[in-house]
């Protein structure tokens, strides 16, 4: 089974992809399917499974495994676009009830084979001309989340930015997926992308991540936020209220500064409230009219919101509404409890009112701050092992 385009051809079988570099004129062998699921203690490598079927397209190669012990299935999909140069290797599983969340799942494990190579990314010493790095020596307590790596004339990473491409004795790509309500998970994609030699895979990458971003805007978006200019009064509360913000738009006029956004920061609403303003009813009128204010003088609303920071919403509240609070290594603030993120019905009210108050009030941007994914509580263990 064979894929191919102007700049790189796969070629499938005994275990392996044979990877041509036409850029280059090199090729590399990659082991396939290559993929690796853990569950609690025990690693079940792809070897494990037994081939069910293969489906072969014009620019796609599909293959179906089952693990007959576990029940596990999986499909790994290798996707080639038509004028691009790089291809996405896609893992979707699916398990019989009972089966336990995977501590970790690995896309791709690959042996490390072509040289050199160098993780890019936030936290690495000596940045892109320091010594090359290994394992986890970052200066940032996980390798460098979200970010790829170059090894010899490809880039290689994976395309989510809570998942990890990790050099080590072996090439490691993994994140730490759950199942979703249908005992399913789709696993976020593995890019691969080729260059002409090793120094010209970061002008690659770049082309890559151009293609895969929103257009450039035609220029900056500018916003002014209110929030270094009312006063902390503790307890997670600050001074901040219409009048004052209806003064400070005012002087922005006056100075002849014309933003994209003013921005009302920390303080602004209810903290036990899903974002109401502390000055207004449950209809937002007070908040409405506050945004037309703004159209009028020439600019718009923006909210700094924050999901669980240390003064978003108020713990006690939150419990009294039926959620979960809870702490955790990752959480930047100590001196509290934070509402728990992976609670379905908190995402869902929270996703809810967000879109109410782009639809009803107004609102064109968001200013996400002091969140703390980290935290967590004993009765989600069993769903997120890790």
């Amino acid at each position: 089974m064979t894929l191919e385009n102007e700049s790189i051809q796969l070629s499938f079988g005994d275990g392996n992809l044979v990877a041509e570099n036409r850029v280059s004129g090199c090729t590399h062998k990659f082991a396939s399917p290559a993929f690796q699921v853990m569950l609690g203690d025990v690693k079940i490598h792809s070897d494990l499974f037994e081939a069910v079927d293969e489906e072969p397209g014009e620019w796609h190669a599909k293959f179906r495994f089952i693990h007959r012990a576990t029940g596990l299935e999986a499909e790994v999909r290798y996707e080639l676009e038509k004028d691009q140069p790089w291809f996405r290797k896609h893992l979707d599983l699916s398990a019989p009830p009972g089966v336990a969340t995977p501590s970790r799942v690995w896309v791709d494990l690959q042996k490390r084979s072509q040289e050199p190579v160098r993780r890019v990314g936030y936290g690495l010493r000596g940045g892109l001309d320091g010594e090359e790095q290994r394992g986890l020596q970052t200066y940032a307590e996980q390798p460098g989340c979200g970010y790829p790596l170059w090894m010899g004339d490809w880039f290689i990473g994976m395309e989510h930015p809570a998942a990890f491409t990790v050099p080590g004795e072996d090439l490691e790509l993994y994140h730490h997926p759950v199942w979703d309500a249908n005992g399913r998970i789709a696993c976020c994609p593995a890019v691969y992308g080729v260059a002409a030699d090793h120094k010209a895979v970061p002008e690659a990458f770049k082309d890559y991540l151009w293609h895969i971003r929103l257009p450039k805007l035609d220029r900056p978006l500018y916003q002014i936020s209110v929030g270094w200019s009312i006063k902390y009064i503790g307890d997670g509360e600050y001074m901040d209220s219409f009048e004052t913000n209806e003064v400070y738009a005012d002087a922005l006029v006056e100075l002849g500064l014309k933003p994209d956004w003013l921005a009302l920061d920390a303080g602004w609403f209810d903290r036990r409230s899903m974002y109401r303003h502390k000055e207004d009813d449950e209809a937002d009128t007070r908040l409405i009219a506050f945004s037309e204010g703004l159209k009028r003088r020439g600019f718009k609303l923006a909210l700094w919101v924050t999901h669980n920071g240390p003064v978003g919403f108020d713990p006690d509240w939150i419990q009294r509404e039926g959620w979960k609070v809870g702490e955790g290594p990752g959480t930047p603030y100590k001196n509290g409890t934070f509402v728990v993120m992976m609670q379905p019905s908190f995402e869902e009210a929270l996703g809810a009112r967000l879109e109410q108050l782009v639809r009803s009030v107004g609102v064109e941007h968001f200013k996400i701050d002091w969140d703390n994914d980290a935290a967590t509580h004993p009765d989600f263990k069993e769903t997120y092992p890790t």
